[in-house]
């Protein structure tokens, strides 16, 4: 006899909880940052009419945070008559409360079609503010609203807390949302204050509105206010950049008639656009925008950039016979070498995303408008700035046939690749894994050099701690090319044990993933280095390597410093250590004061330590200090990390001169 088969249903709480990846696309950390992206996204909506001034995010801790707008409040109050068709098709009624449709409904919304109400949201399906409310451990939403009134409710995993309810009067409008998401339903559920103002200074541009993030745990504070909008955040990205050319800005509009749910419809679409082309190729800026979502992935308005330009630039190229004979047209990866842009697109098309995450789209006709346009803007910018034309013209030429000379050897690198990064069951020289197979408990320890090896690997907690030793000083990657980086067979190592990709732009090589933060097969990736001017040089180098090829491993809180101990105080009843010179000499300036006698030593670096010392200390998950490296203003970071790293003094001469004080420490003159 067959047994028959259960089938299963699940309700909007159901359908939420247990597939968070459809509305949220994982369950993972992106889609616990896709949160925040959603609710800026939504309050912008709001205050881009003019409706509000300002949206603040507080951070209570590292899974609480709470939006707050002043603009209409969501009208949580009354009630909706639902007319809807049973499965016979009999049409029938049902009345039902405003706070159930917008908090507890999957699509149910004000912004279903803007096609009709001609209004350009982020938001369209009805659907975030329910998955919040059903994926949070709690959730509450307190709303001012025109009448008067200060409405409350809150949910605990999805169920209802307190239902909705008047607790108090006001003469403004405003929206206040807090909560943690649920353990149950996110794998790595935290939030960081970087991630959180990289968001909120990208949506302050769009929407030309200040943005404030208050860090309560940190008491950390700061206002984006870019009311210049995509231009001010063009160069807040570009600011160390060396450009090719003046910045060119198009702005355009235009629109397509489209049939949607049997009635015609416009949509009319407009842009501004902001390009350069720049020196550097690495770590280009390449960030589109539909109705301010940012598309990660891109799609059809990245898609008509790259063609708009490819046609305008090949025709001006062969116009003025820059070309060599025979010799190839110019391809996507050339204008995408060294291409910075922003583009801010508005549309009225209900189904602009590809779907709920809103990572991509793919309507065509977004990339055949674009294309013309650009087209069309540079058939006059061609004849008014011929010589900044000829800039770019020639710099993708060399792009071009660097890139066509780069291949012969990329290919041998891709051999090697191949058969040494790719292999599954390979293992870098001289890595020690640890025996968690668990990533969220596992840290990689980079350690310099092999003198110290033996006494890290006795000392460490075999379960997580996994150890690779550097050979020396790693590859200054800020200054290399991807080429040179790949070839370097301590950087390719590395990666190989993260398992997560690298971060770079072209064709994707055979043996080099793209960089994926979710593959990550660690959670600490641990610097651990001598406590003098080598090993600090050393620290700054492995910065850079995931500066340059991983920076979301920085930005979501993964790469740390870890110290030693670096001078040793016995006296004849207890030994101190002290982990730098000011620490060291506090130490002996007490015992000078109590008049007791003691010797003092420095270690000789990681290889000095003994194996119980760094049982106690270093590898001591209780004891240890650790420090984490964060990146507040990632683009500063970078500016003052190159100047340290530069060849040429000047800048860093100069910025010691004027901060050195800051950063130096007196105290060895105070004994």
């Amino acid at each position: 006899m067959t047994k028959q088969k259960v089938i299963n249903y699940y309700d909007d709480r159901g359908k939420v909880r247990n597939k968070i990846g459809i509305w949220l696309g994982s369950n993972t950390h992106q889609a616990v940052i896709h949160t925040i992206k959603e609710l800026t996204a939504n309050s912008g909506d709001i205050l881009i009419e003019n409706i509000g001034s300002k949206i603040i995010w507080t951070i209570y801790d590292d899974k609480t945070v709470e939006i707050y707008d002043d603009g209409t409040g969501l009208p949580l109050e009354g009630t909706t008559i639902i007319k809807k068709k049973d499965v016979k098709g009999r049409e029938t009624t049902e009345v039902k409360s405003n706070y159930e449709l917008l908090l507890l409904t999957l699509f149910a919304g004000t912004k279903h079609n803007g096609l009709e109400t001609g209004e350009k949201n982020t938001g369209s399906n009805g659907v975030f503010n329910t998955v919040l409310t059903y994926s949070s451990e709690y959730v509450e939403y307190e709303i001012g609203r025109p009448d008067g009134n200060i409405y409350f409710c809150s949910f605990k995993e999805g169920f209802i807390d307190k239902e909705l309810q008047i607790i108090g009067k006001t003469d403004k409008t405003y929206t206040r949302i807090k909560y943690k998401l649920s353990d149950q339903v996110y794998t790595e559920n935290k939030f960081t204050f970087d991630e959180i103002c990289d968001i909120c200074q990208k949506q302050s541009a769009l929407i030309k509105k200040p943005i404030i993030i208050v860090d309560e745990t940190t008491n950390q504070e700061v206002t984006y206010n870019l009311s210049n909008g995509l231009e001010e955040l063009f160069n807040v990205y570009l600011h160390d950049k060396s450009k090719s050319c003046k910045d060119i800005i198009i702005k355009d509009s235009f629109s397509q008639d489209v049939t949607f749910e049997n009635h015609q419809y416009k949509d009319n679409m407009n842009y501004e656009l902001i390009l350069n082309y720049t020196i550097e190729e690495n770590n280009n800026v390449n960030m589109d925008f539909l109705n301010r979502s940012e598309l990660i992935h891109h799609g059809t308005i990245q898609d008509g950039i790259i063609d708009g330009l490819r046609k305008c630039i090949h025709n001006f190229i062969n116009k003025e016979g820059l070309y060599n004979k025979k010799e190839s047209n110019i391809s996507k990866d050339d204008i995408l070498c060294g291409l910075n842009y922003m583009i801010d697109f508005s549309s009225l098309h209900p189904n602009m995303y590809s779907n709920q995450t809103k990572f991509e789209t793919k309507v065509k006709y977004f990339k055949t408008h674009l294309t013309k346009s650009i087209m069309d803007y540079f058939e006059i910018y061609a004849i008014e700035h011929k010589d900044e034309m000829l800039k770019i013209a020639n710099k993708l030429l060399i792009n071009k046939r660097s890139r066509e000379k780069a291949e012969v050897n990329r290919k041998e690198i891709r051999k090697k690749l191949e058969q040494d990064v790719n292999k599954s069951t390979g293992r870098p020289d001289k890595f020690v894994p640890c025996q968690s197979k668990n990533k969220h408990e596992k840290e990689l320890i980079l350690i310099e050099g092999d003198s110290s090896l033996n006494s890290v690997k006795l000392s460490r907690n075999k379960k997580v701690h996994s150890i690779y030793p550097l050979k020396g000083k790693p590859l200054n990657t800020l200054k290399k090319s991807l080429d040179d980086i790949l070839k370097n067979e301590e950087v390719t190592d590395i990666f190989q044990i993260l398992q997560c990709g690298m971060q770079y732009k072209g064709k994707s090589i055979k043996g080099v993933k793209q960089f994926n933060i979710d593959d990550l097969d660690v959670d600490k990736i641990i610097i651990f280095s001598d406590e003098d001017e080598d090993g600090l040089h050393i620290r700054s180098l492995v910065i850079g390597i995931f500066y340059v090829l991983a920076p979301k491993i920085i930005a979501q809180g993964h790469l740390y410093v870890l110290d030693s101990p670096l001078y040793r105080i016995d006296t004849k009843n207890k030994t101190y250590l002290a982990y730098n010179e000011k620490e060291k000499n506090n130490i002996i300036k007490n015992l000078n004061n109590q008049n007791e006698k003691f010797t003092d030593s420095r270690f000789k670096g990681l290889g000095g330590l003994s194996v119980d010392l760094l049982s106690e200390t270093a590898m001591n998950i209780e004891n240890r200090k650790l420090t984490q490296i964060t990146i507040n203003d990632i683009e500063k970071a970078k500016q003052v990390l190159e100047m340290f790293m530069d060849d040429d003094s000047t800048d860093r001469k100069q910025y010691i001169e004027k901060f050195g004080e800051q950063y130096f420490d007196y105290s060895i003159y105070e004994i």
